[in-house]
């Protein structure tokens, strides 16, 4: 039997960046296990935004925590992230202007550059974008998109390059426990015994817990993204805009095309993220483009250039499930990140190296995302009910 200190469960971009973190930690042997190949997952299918505009307190704070190591990627990784700055527009439904004024204040708390903006500031911004009458408007200059592959083949090159075992088409088949804590995992071709198991499995991480009995609400759920062709230039000189009033998120793409997605939600469905269609549905594809051209109307003469569909992790408050198992002592979750992984695995690493390391992590709080919250009535409050992918 092989023998690890640490066996961790996937290699996206949030399994890479915990293997990573606590290779750096020196945490002993760490081996991490890819049922495909790294970065194959949901992780290649993100819209790769990165911002910080959320409306729970730990999530901001997360992710400003990640932002800021994603602009100092190369210095402290050693690679590439592909970050781009951007800037961020968020545009909230006209009805929730109260909701979207106590978020700025209390991002600002947090040390996140945002500010309430006017439909003037709006057309300095981007002359294209026609805001809802009414909509509240915030401006995040730091804001911007990156790379999923960049980052976590970077991870997982820092990962191996640092001592780290990588194996990938090593699917988990089993994670055996003896007597109250883990004790190792299996895969179809051996056996690993450890004293720390981290499952960041992804859509998977359902199935995964339920090798050793552990149920996690992660409901896996396909999601879709267009991307168009515009008859004018669209670079990085606009920015990623959120859009609560129709629905809608969007961002400038490689090749000066428009990458569009849906932030409406309620009625997802659970999916296979073994099986599925990975292109997105005809009425869906008409009827997002239909609303993108109600913020922006120049975008109706756009061609489609085409488009994916990939498998967000749902959980039921949309954050983050982190944290340790309770009645199996070694057994630790980072899980159900509903659409927010890739702008917060760095610090979501991060922390979750302090964790299995220290018992806790230190540099942010993470007992907000315990699994238990859910039993114990402290499932997370966000202010857009209907758009849980912003939260």
């Amino acid at each position: 039997m092989e023998r690890a200190d640490v066996v961790v469960i996937g290699a996206g971009v949030m399994g890479t960046s915990i293997a990573y973190h606590l290779v750096r930690r020196h945490a002993g042997r760490i081996v991490l296990l890819e049922k495909e190949t790294v970065c194959s997952g949901t992780s290649a299918k993100s819209s790769a935004i990165v911002r910080t505009h959320y409306s729970t307190r730990p999530t901001a704070a997360m992710a400003l925590l990640a932002r800021r190591m994603l602009e100092r990627f190369r210095e402290d990784a050693g690679g590439e992230s592909g970050f781009r700055r951007t800037g961020m527009l968020f545009i909230g439904a006209p009805a929730e202007a109260d909701g979207v004024k106590k978020t700025v204040e209390m991002n600002r708390e947090l040390g996140i550059e945002s500010e309430l903006i006017t439909p003037v500031d709006v057309r300095r911004i981007d002359h294209l974008l026609e805001p809802a009458d009414g909509a509240p408007l915030v401006w995040e200059p730091r804001s911007g998109y990156g790379s999923p592959h960049e980052v976590a083949s970077t991870y997982a090159r820092r990962f191996t390059e640092l001592g780290g075992v990588l194996r990938q088409a090593a699917e988990v088949t089993a994670i055996e426990t003896t007597g109250g804590r883990v004790g190792g995992v299996a895969t179809p071709v051996t056996r690993i015994a450890a004293d720390h198991v981290v499952i960041a499995a992804g859509p998977w991480a359902q199935r995964v817990g339920q090798l050793v009995g552990l149920r996690l609400p992660v409901m896996a759920s396909r999601q879709s993204i267009v991307t168009l062709r515009p008859r004018f230039a669209y670079d990085d000189g606009h920015p990623i805009v959120a859009d609560l009033a129709n629905e809608v998120y969007f961002r400038p793409e490689t090749g000066n095309l428009i990458l569009l997605g849906n932030t409406r939600h309620g009625d997802d469905r659970p999916g296979d993220p073994d099986d599925y269609q990975d292109r997105p549905d005809a009425g869906f594809v008409e009827d997002v483009v239909t609303r993108l051209s109600r913020v922006m109307p120049a975008s109706a003469e756009a061609e489609i250039a085409g488009g994916w569909s990939g498998m967000y992790e749902i959980s039921p408050d949309w954050n983050p499930i982190m944290g340790t198992v309770s009645a199996i002592s070694g057994l630790h979750y980072c899980v159900g990140f509903s659409g927010h992984g890739f702008k917060l695995s760095p610090a979501a690493g991060l922390l979750m190296a302090e964790q299995v390391v220290d018992g806790r992590a230190t540099t942010l709080d993470i007992t907000p995302y315990r699994l238990e919250r859910f039993e114990e009535g402290r499932a997370l409050k966000i202010a857009y009910a209907r758009a849980g992918v912003i939260a």
